[in-house]
């Protein structure tokens, strides 16, 4: 990777459902080393910012550009850099999770899969899973598939739509140490409803309200500026306003 290249630039995105804003003029940065935790109340356009920086939606207006290059969700190439697992997690239940995982490779044209599988498999631990249809796993495992479809590519930028959703304590934490694990050089978006899990795991956070930025700061940043305030805090006074 060239770390001095790597960048993500969100400039003035807008997109509507018919009459229904969903996103209003979104605007943010993001640089290497960096965990984003994206938070918002239900409906505030969280899973559409996603589905769009990961190119599988269109904006209505703006621009994505992904380490300096524009990027419209076409190029194969710049494609093939971003890991995004969608909050429905849309795995194909009849698939062994090697067919699978050789199925999503071929797809993004990577080269080497099979050493990248076999190594994905190992450290997110599925190997003793890998005599199972995906329909036979537990809601935990299939998060664990679905966290190696993201990352099959290396990804320079990974997108996370409520990964640990459905978890247990334990495997929140697991994933959560997967997530950290695989974030260093590269950045990640990680959107999720519950503050815990941006205060654990996010570098960054960002707040949205109807489609809208109200917050971007750093996590030491907002420590040192209101120390009185805790994230919740925070969080209330902003979606309440």
């Amino acid at each position: 990777m060239n770390f001095n290249k790597l960048s993500l630039e969100v400039r003035h995105i807008r997109k509507s459902y018919g009459s229904q804003l969903a996103l209003a003029d979104l605007n943010f940065n993001l640089q290497p080393n960096k965990i984003l935790g994206f938070l918002g109340p239900n409906g505030a356009g969280k899973s559409t910012a996603l589905k769009i920086i990961a190119g599988y939606m269109a904006a209505d207006e703006g621009q994505i550009f992904l380490n300096q290059c524009p990027f419209n969700g076409v190029d194969i190439e710049l494609k093939s850099k971003i890991g995004y697992l969608p909050e429905s997690n849309p795995l194909y239940p009849d698939m062994y999770i090697s067919e699978y995982l050789d199925f999503i490779a071929e797809l993004y044209q990577i080269r080497d899969s099979q050493n990248t599988i076999k190594t994905l498999l190992t450290d997110i631990g599925l190997n003793a899973q890998l005599n199972k249809k995906i329909g036979q796993l537990s809601k935990g495992y299939q998060q664990r598939v679905g966290l190696c479809q993201a990352l099959i590519s290396k990804p320079e930028l990974l997108l996370l739509d409520e990964a640990t959703n459905g978890l247990d304590p334990n495997q929140v934490i697991e994933i959560r140490n997967l997530i950290k694990q695989y974030a260093a050089g590269s950045m990640v978006i990680f959107s999720t409803h519950l503050l815990e899990e941006v205060e654990s795991l996010c570098d960054e956070v960002l707040i949205l309200v109807d489609g809208k930025v109200k917050l971007h700061a750093g996590l030491e940043e907002l420590k040192i500026k209101t120390p009185e305030k805790t994230l919740g805090e925070i969080f209330k006074v902003i979606t309440s306003a």
